[in-house]
């Protein structure tokens, strides 16, 4: 981990760039951003994502929204 890293916000604004190329005009997510001293494989930043997956026939018939 590097040491007075604080850049988080900044990871997490990539991953919701990432989220909405991906999802476009479906992608609704909130985020949080968390400084942490010490985390698994020495990683700067945990993104957690919980998604709600539905078949497509759904889609089609408006249950995206």
């Amino acid at each position: 981990m590097c040491p007075g890293f604080r850049q988080h916000p900044d990871v997490l604004n990539g991953a919701s760039h990432l989220f909405a190329q991906v999802f476009g005009e479906r992608d609704r997510h909130s985020r949080l951003a968390l400084g942490i001293a010490d985390m698994p494989l020495d990683a700067a930043v945990q993104l957690t994502v919980i998604a709600e997956v539905r078949h497509a026939a759904e889609s089609s018939r408006g249950g995206w929204n």
